[in-house]
């Protein structure tokens, strides 16, 4: 299954227990393709080094070639603009066209409110998991 995830399920799983932790850990076994771009990984990286988290470089640096080594990284030719709200959360869609996903995981609620964007599901780890659990 390919799958996108935002910003959101990199930093709660990279830095806590729980939903967003086994769904890296699924990728990195190989059970989820996951697909990042850019300015999703910037951003990830951007939002690591924020004060209240407390991370070193050298942190920050480690993190960053975990989610590398975990998720193919392409780069999105075709820009979209469904995210009013935040267009930031566009990257996430258009990182899911270009490798057509068969879902996006996110944490987010501009992306979360879409349910779905051409085709592609989106919904949060927890729904994820539970869907998966059904079949």
């Amino acid at each position: 299954m390919k799958a996108v995830a935002d910003c959101n399920i990199y930093i709660s799983g990279l830095l806590f227990k729980g939903p967003p932790s086994e769904f890296l850990r699924q990728a990195q076994l190989g059970r989820v393709q996951l697909y990042i771009s850019t300015p999703i990984l910037d951003e990830t990286v951007g939002v690591l080094g924020r004060e209240k988290f407390g991370l070193t470089e050298s942190e920050i640096a480690r993190f960053k070639r975990i989610i590398e080594r975990t998720a193919r990284k392409i780069e999105p030719k075709a820009g979209v603009d469904a995210v009013k709200a935040d267009p930031t959360d566009n990257r996430v869609i258009e990182c899911a066209l270009e490798c057509q996903a068969d879902i996006i995981v996110s944490g987010d609620k501009h992306l979360l409110q879409l349910i779905s964007y051409a085709g592609i599901p989106i919904m949060s780890v927890r729904e994820f998991w539970e869907r998966g659990r059904e079949r």
